[in-house]
Formats: C-alpha cells, sequence, structure tokens
C-alpha cells in the first residue's frame, strides 16, 4: 500500500465520502449520508460495531466496518463490510483495512466472520477466498420496475380474499387497534421462523422490534401491507424506502402456515406493488436464499428481474489464529 494512504477510525465528517464509496462499489444498493448516520446511531447497544477508512489525498477512498444484527445475534458471529473505489483497488488497501478491522475484533472474542460478495464480481470474490472465506450459501435478489407492471390480469385479487372473509389493510391504517403494534410484532415473529434462511433468526424483544422496524425512519407504514382475518393477523408485507435510488425494499412477505395457498401472499405483493406506482417509486427490489423456492416463484410470477446470486462467505475465527 502507497505511503501516502491512512488508515484510521471513522469519524462523524466522513460519512457523506463512506456513502459515496458504498453507492460506487455497489451501485444495486445506494445509500445516503444521513441514511448511513441513522444506521449507525439507531444500533441495538447489544451489537459490536467499529468502521475504518482509508485516506489518500485528503479524502476517504476505502472503509471497512464490522457489524452484528439483533436478529441473528450470537455473541461471537460478526457480519463484514468493506469497499475500496476502483481507481484505488488492487495497491493493498482493501488488506490493510481488513488487518485493522481483525486486529480491533479481537476484543469481543468472535468465533464467526462473515461476508457477501456479488457472483459476477470477480475481484471481490477472489479478496475474500484470498483471505479465507469459503461460501456457504448465496441469495438472490431481484428488482421490479414499478412503472411498467400492469395488475389488470390479477383482477379482483382483494375481493376474492374479502370472499373468504380476508381483508388487507395498510398497517398506517391500523392504528385504532390498541394490539396493532404487538400483533404485527408477534406476526413477524410467527413468519420468521418459517422463512427458509441460511443464518437462524433470533426473536427481537419487542423493544428491539419497535426500534428496528416501526420506528426506523425508513420504514413504510402506509406501504407495509397486513392482511387480517376478523381482527387476526394473518399475513404481512413490510417495505422500507431506499431514499438512494428512490426505491423500496421488501423486508418480509409471508402468511401463517394454516392461511396458506388462499392467494394471501400474492394478493400482499400486489398491493405494495399498486402502491409504489401510486407513490412515484421507480423499482421494488427484494432478496431471497435460494431455498425459498415458494416466494421465487411468486416474484417471478409477478416480473421480478433476477440479479446474478450474492455468494454468502464465512470466515470460522479460529481458523483466522491458527494462520
Amino acid at each position: 500500500m502507497p505511503d501516502s494512504i491512512h488508515i484510521r477510525p471513522a469519524t462523524a465528517v466522513d460519512y457523506t465520502r463512506v456513502a459515496h464509496v458504498i453507492s460506487t462499489v455497489q451501485p444495486a444498493q445506494p445509500v445516503t449520508a444521513d441514511e448511513l448516520r441513522t444506521y449507525d446511531e439507531r444500533r441495538d447497544p447489544m451489537c459490536h460495531f467499529a468502521r475504518w477508512v482509508a485516506v489518500a489525498e485528503g479524502q476517504v477512498i476505502a472503509y471497512a466496518h464490522y457489524t452484528q444484527y439483533v436478529d441473528m445475534y450470537q455473541p461471537g458471529k460478526f457480519w463484514l463490510n468493506m469497499g475500496v473505489l476502483p481507481e484505488w483497488q488492487r495497491q493493498g488497501v482493501g488488506s490493510a483495512l481488513y488487518a485493522a478491522l481483525l486486529a480491533d475484533l479481537q476484543q469481543w472474542q468472535p468465533t464467526t466472520l462473515q461476508a457477501q460478495a456479488a457472483a459476477d464480481s470477480v475481484a471481490a470474490c477472489a479478496f475474500l477466498e484470498k483471505l479465507g472465506f469459503g461460501e456457504y450459501g448465496r441469495r438472490w435478489e431481484s428488482y421490479l420496475d414499478v412503472a411498467g407492471f400492469d395488475a389488470r390480469p390479477y383482477g379482483d385479487f382483494t375481493g376474492r380474499l374479502a370472499a373468504q372473509g380476508i381483508v388487507i389493510q395498510a398497517y398506517s391504517d391500523l392504528a385504532d387497534d390498541p394490539q396493532r403494534e404487538e400483533k404485527l410484532y408477534e406476526l413477524q415473529w410467527a413468519l420468521d421462523q418459517d422463512v427458509p434462511s441460511l443464518d437462524p433468526i433470533v426473536r427481537m424483544t419487542l423493544a428491539q422490534f419497535r426500534q428496528q422496524v416501526v420506528e426506523n425512519p425508513t420504514f413504510v407504514p402506509d406501504g407495509t401491507f397486513v392482511a387480517l382475518h376478523g381482527a387476526e393477523y394473518v399475513g404481512m408485507s413490510s417495505f422500507f424506502a431506499n431514499r438512494g435510488d428512490n426505491s423500496l425494499v421488501i423486508d418480509l412477505t409471508g402468511t401463517r402456515r394454516d392461511y396458506r395457498r388462499r392467494g394471501i401472499a400474492l394478493a400482499l405483493k400486489l398491493q405494495g406493488i399498486l402502491f409504489a406506482q401510486q407513490k412515484g417509486y421507480t423499482r421494488i427490489v427484494v432478496h431471497n436464499d435460494t431455498a425459498n423456492q415458494g416466494m421465487i416463484a411468486i416474484n417471478e410470477q409477478l416480473g421480478f428481474v433476477r440479479r446474478p446470486a450474492v455468494i454468502q462467505y464465512r470466515q470460522r475465527f479460529e481458523e483466522l489464529r491458527d494462520e
């Protein structure tokens, strides 16, 4: 690495440049400085996190951070995210950042470090594999261009559900239900347990759910739809907004086991797409583990276009110590 490049912990003044690096190296998932700051400020206190930056000519040219997530929390389990601007790659910057990250991570007695890279990003995959990371699974990212979607072939999908006593309402329209938050919390946990996932889901507390979901500034309450049978919440599809490119990200779509095969999940997706059209969002993005064939089939039926697979990598920390 050139002597002119300096590695240091990130500070609040770095948000704009770090967001620029992220959006440059991950153009399909751009982020704004404000969104990045919000993520950091709202991180649960039990989740350890730290970020470093590489600086050259007075500008941040790369970043690396480790973090944990409350809904997949294990004390020794961490995720790595990093990126280097294209013009500064292959100069040892990524390796230097990774070394700084590992040195700091030791204090938390980590057992596992995980990362991901798009399958068509040959350099990123090669870099992780060179560091000793091994593939343990794949996820699909799919997107739908909202403006061109035509819902007419699906007919009166809400009417067909209404004939079964099931209605779909936006979460924002359920404010009169004093148990709205608790019901959504219980529903999401029930659905989470049935979603095929490479990483085990851990149940959040209601307080954590409130902070991470319903009070999250990117949560879209009028675009998050709930299927109700009477007063019971039996299905949901939740949206979060990505201001970086005016898109929506589907966080979770699902139906309780005893209400499946009635067209509820499809109807929830359709309602979400119509909402996105009405609000002028450009696209909807969704991520699914490759094992989730049921939801992948629904997405493909609706016209979602699949991107190259995202490879999930894992490094056992005991292996790192042995090197």
